[in-house]
């Protein structure tokens, strides 16, 4: 006999343990609206609650792999326990429509951005950026000046981004405000032997840089900032900053939650002269 909706759930959910570890009792409370979601009874978790089971119970109806089953059971998991923390904490979904308040039959917004990070979760082999993920759907939630085709813009960016460009933008946030300094140099014409990893990561910047917009290099004697650099010799790491629009990915990505021990890699390995 086959398990009905709320098992398929349940058992989806579970198996995001390997990943994310923990207990999904809270998580099933909130979706069940029973102990775990009573904090959350009101109309604002209801709406929550509806959304997310609706899409929850098509998502564990399919056919996926283990390790598929892994990553959208920690997905979701970790989408709904911050939604929950959020709403208990006195936070406010936004009203604009993106949870729906009746039973119409076309997606609601907020059933889209769902099956959208969930479907990337599901394909993502850098299990780090799971959570990550999870939290664009968790933040544009709250934000009613995050609209559906940015939603979807911020997905792609961040589907395609590596996990250590991630960590890279997160050092770019960081790098003033904690007065980090990194090489102030570049390296055309260097005399120094530099490293293929070294190459590796400046390659990434120089993605991030021509291809996403996401960092630029800021000029300080003419106070301005460059937006194309021609190659990775030309990139001196102290000058590297966020543009406008790095920041807000940093922002819908919660990109302080990246572990500072991966970002001090990266700052050894812009420090370097080798």
């Amino acid at each position: 006999m086959g398990m009905d909706s709320s098992e398929q759930i349940n058992d989806l959910l579970d198996k995001g343990t390997d990943i994310i570890g923990g207990s999904i009792g809270g998580v099933i409370g909130f979706l069940l609206g029973g102990p775990g979601g009573a904090a959350v009874g009101e109309l604002t978790g209801v709406l929550v609650r509806e959304s997310l089971n609706k899409f929850l119970s098509d998502m564990a109806s399919r056919e996926l792999s283990i390790r598929e089953k892994d990553r959208v059971g920690a997905c979701a998991r970790c989408v709904i326990d911050k939604i929950r923390a959020k709403i208990m904490s006195g936070e406010e979904v936004r009203d604009d429509g993106f949870f729906p308040r009746d039973s119409a039959s076309t997606r609601s917004p907020s059933e889209e951005i769902f099956e959208g990070i969930l479907l990337k979760c599901k394909n993502e082999h850098e299990e780090k950026k799971i959570h990550l993920n999870a939290n664009i759907f968790v933040n544009i939630a709250f934000k009613s000046n995050v609209s559906i085709g940015e939603a979807n813009h911020l997905m792609q960016i961040a589907e395609s981004l590596t996990y250590r460009q991630l960590c890279l933008l997160s050092l770019f946030k960081i790098k003033d405000i904690e007065g980090i300094k990194l090489r102030d140099f570049n390296l055309y014409k260097t005399e120094y032997s530099i490293s293929y990893e070294t190459l590796s990561v400046l390659q990434e910047v120089l993605d991030l840089i021509n291809n996403w917009g996401m960092v630029g290099t800021y000029d300080f004697e003419n106070k301005s900032m460059g937006n194309i650099v021609e190659s990775i010799d030309l990139i001196t790491p102290n000058n590297l900053m966020l543009t406008e629009y790095g920041k807000r990915l940093c922002e819908i990505l919660n990109i302080e939650e990246i572990n500072r021990n991966e970002i001090n890699e990266l700052i050894d390995i812009l420090k370097r002269y080798y």
